[in-house]
């Protein structure tokens, strides 16, 4: 069977280049016959036991190392390799570049190879447990704590990936699989980094059916676009799944992929604060948001930090979820104050308990305020206080006012009524 060498082109029949010594590749393949390799042995030692996987790309199997007995997954890549064969020598190369990650966060790639059909395996670690997406699906939105330990953990297995000059480039739920260690729950494995850049490469985002690369879900713009991509796209995903699991809905929605896809190229991303569903600290939205800018170079430069921006972000006082409360009202009270955002129920509270119905002025203590919820530092709280209060001597604030209120809480309680308002 001819075969020929990845990285000098020569063809032979042997196993290795007779001027290089590299491994040769199948030139033809047989008819794909992927799933019905049960029962087989591949590459001499990998015989298949099951299929625990299936899609556009080939399929998965459960298989056993027949020296060791050790359980191991095998990914088998259905590739045109007559007509493509720079996208057989870039594959190679890639998974060689992958099979050096060590981080225990990333689950390990430890051989590859091509079947005598032509098809393309990796051997990598069979894990046991579940995916971020089954997580995510029963039980979004995740408390931010839980997440962030999470997502740290992602971030450990790109940094190191990114200091060997490997993007995943197809960052989501899916690719992330947590298990139990020893007792340790949500054990980060990072799976398929590079696969995808590597089976269509450098220079194009586009298959040869004119569908683009990635997982629009999850995708940065600049990736959509079809650009040259960097360690930021591989954040800009990350900041997408932190959105996704503090809120419980992607941060993108539309009823077509394209549409996604040109959202988030031409749309800046929602701010996290206004869409949480749950107290979430407020540097955390931040760094969301800080993640998923359009501009690569308006997002962290690196994964390591972005660990460090999550760390110190959970010590940011609490954003309370959107939630809604009415001022009691007396006769000829101008409306009820409803207060969305961060303060939320402490603020509805703090003003009910002050509310002096005879005149309809509004007298608020911070002291009526839990420190613990709302987003601003106390002092911003008390000032904006003191503001509202010079301003409402009558229970009505006009928009100067309100204005002038909420420019101290950039992150505070928002209020609408009829005519009174407090930010």
């Amino acid at each position: 069977m001819e075969r020929v060498c990845p990285e000098c082109g020569t063809k032979t029949e042997e196993l290795t280049c007779p001027d290089d010594g590299e491994m040769t590749l199948v030139v033809k393949k047989a008819k794909d016959q992927t799933l019905d390799m049960v029962g087989e042995v591949i590459g001499g030692r990998y015989r298949i036991e099951k299929v625990i996987g299936q899609g556009g790309f080939g399929a998965v199997f459960m298989a056993t190392h027949t020296a060791t007995g050790d359980t191991v997954a095998i990914k088998v890549l259905r590739t045109d390799v007559e007509d493509n064969q720079d996208v057989v020598a870039r594959f190679r190369q890639e998974a060689k570049a992958t099979s050096k990650l060590k981080h225990p966060n990333t689950v390990r790639v430890f051989d590859f190879g091509q079947m005598n059909d032509g098809n393309l395996f990796i051997a990598m670690e069979f894990l046991d447990g579940r995916t971020l997406t089954d997580m995510m699906r029963e039980e979004a939105p995740v408390h931010y704590a839980r997440l962030v330990h999470i997502c740290q953990q992602v971030l450990k297995s790109l940094s190191e990936a990114h200091s060997k000059g490997i993007v995943h480039r197809d960052l989501k739920p899916d690719n992330i699989y947590l298990q139990n260690i020893h007792g340790e729950d949500d054990f980060v494995r990072v799976l398929d980094f590079g696969i995808a850049k590597s089976v269509i490469g450098e220079d194009t985002n586009i298959t040869s059916t004119g569908a683009v690369l990635g997982t629009p879900k999850y995708m940065s713009p600049e990736q959509a676009r079809g650009q040259p991509v960097d360690q930021r796209t591989d954040l800009y995903s990350m900041g997408v799944i932190l959105y996704e699991g503090l809120t419980g809905t992607p941060p993108f929605q539309a009823e077509t992929p394209l549409a996604m896809i040109l959202q988030r190229v031409t749309e800046d991303p929602p701010k996290v604060h206004e869409n949480i569903a749950m107290p979430v600290p407020i540097g955390l939205c931040d760094v969301v948001f800080r993640s998923m800018a359009r501009n690569p170079a308006d997002r962290f430069d690196g994964a390591d930090e972005m660990i460090d921006a999550l760390q110190n972000a959970l010590d940011t006082p609490i954003a309370e979820p959107l939630g809604v409360g009415a001022l009691p009202t007396g006769d000829g009270a101008a409306g009820g104050t409803q207060v969305y955002g961060a303060a939320g129920s402490s603020v509805n509270a703090a003003l009910g308990s002050g509310k002096d119905s005879a005149n309809q002025s509004i007298q608020v203590d911070g002291s009526d305020l839990d420190d613990a919820t709302y987003a601003a530092s106390p002092e911003q709280v008390a000032e904006a206080l003191a503001a509202k209060n010079a301003l409402d001597a009558t229970g009505v604030i006009d928009q100067d006012g309100v204005s002038t209120v909420a420019a101290m809480l950039p992150h505070g309680a928002y209020a609408a009524s009829g005519q009174a308002g407090l930010a």
